[in-house]
């Protein structure tokens, strides 16, 4: 019988940012590289995908400490970037151990 390692890589994109996390923590590259440059890396390290999803979020205005402190709009009349709905990427690798 085969084992397998996995890896998860999550990506919140909007609400205030783009990050990503490794195995459920911060990466500490994600601010350094962009994001397709280490699932490449991913890919040439053996890893293989094996599920992917993506997730549209409303913003939890409830959760914020004091929601009204947040704006509705910027100065340029934009929704602010604290109450913009966030997507949610999710990927999944696999390799041999």
């Amino acid at each position: 019988m085969k084992k397998w390692d996995y890896k998860t890589v999550k990506l919140q994109a909007g609400g205030g940012g783009y990050k990503f996390e490794v195995d459920g923590a911060p990466d500490k590259d994600s601010s350094e590289k962009p994001l397709i440059d280490f699932l490449k890396e991913l890919g040439a390290d053996g890893w293989e995908l094996v599920s992917s999803t993506c997730t549209y979020m409303m913003p939890n205005v409830v959760s914020m400490p004091n929601p009204n402190t947040i704006p509705l709009r910027n100065e340029k009349g934009e929704i602010h970037e604290m109450r913009q709905p966030t997507l949610l990427y999710w990927w999944i690798f696999k390799r041999p151990l």
